[in-house]
């Protein structure tokens, strides 16, 4: 065991000056976040390629599950990072937001149930998650409509412990879609709702599954491109509630 330490320590220490190279030229924030699943995927594949004859057969099967898991967290930031540009550049795009407002997205309650259901089992939060939902024909395209979805529920879902309840609530009111996303989870300050923006991560010490701050942000930008609104109330330790709201197709 203490052998198979130092190898590992050594090849953390190679993967160190690799991961170092590969992002000089990212932005810091988004850098410090890729880091740590290149670091497992440059040094653990090293490792395999270099010491494979004096590994035993379970011993690479699990470099390569930490690989493979590295891999997929990797995947899940650069798409997300992608899709923030992608509603940057549609911001600036009249044309495409002209096009994309004439899109519908049909049967909202089956689609949201479906988001939602997934999103929950993901995180082994099924027994928690509370939907109460109303169909309605939404004017937003049915992809964007499930980021939307998606952003919110996982930042309810990170942002709070497990065995709490998280609540999905829709209503029609006046022609418009009511969604609340409620959370008993640890909360915001004021100040801390006044700063969110991209990569902005909040009681990051407090809990170490968070992403890269991007989840309200991404949201915000849908809502906005959609003519929509959103709202954050909150309170330190007690929780979570964010408003939204999306045109319907009359």
């Amino acid at each position: 065991v203490e052998v198979r330490l130092n190898r590992v320590k050594e090849f953390k220490r190679r993967s160190e000056k690799k991961l170092n190279e590969l992002t000089l030229n990212l932005g810091a924030p988004i850098a410090k976040e890729i880091s740590e699943p290149l670091r497992a995927i440059i040094g653990f594949s090293s490792m395999i390629l270099t010491e494979q004859n004096q590994m035993a057969k379970n011993e690479i099967i699990e470099f390569v599950s930490l690989i493979y898991n590295a891999g997929l967290k990797l995947n899940k930031i650069v798409l997300k990072t992608l899709l923030f540009y992608r509603l940057e550049s549609l911001s600036l795009q009249n044309g495409d937001i002209k096009d994309l407002h004439q899109m519908l997205s049909p049967n909202i309650k089956l689609i949201t149930e479906e988001v939602c259901n997934e999103l929950a089992t993901a995180y082994n939060r099924t027994e928690d998650l509370k939907l109460s939902l109303e169909d309605a024909v939404l004017q937003i395209p049915e992809q964007f409509y499930r980021d939307l979805l998606k952003e919110m529920l996982e930042n309810s879902i990170l942002y709070s412990p497990k065995n709490s309840i998280i609540k999905v609530v829709s209503g029609i009111e006046n022609n418009k879609m009511h969604i609340s996303f409620i959370d008993e989870g640890i909360g915001m300050s004021e100040e801390q709702i006044a700063d969110i923006g991209a990569y902005m991560q909040f009681n990051k010490d407090m809990n170490q599954q968070l992403g890269i701050g991007l989840g309200i942000t991404i949201a915000k930008r849908i809502i906005k491109l959609f003519d929509g609104s959103f709202s954050i109330s909150s309170k330190q330790g007690l929780g979570t509630i964010v408003k939204i709201t999306l045109n319907c197709d009359i």
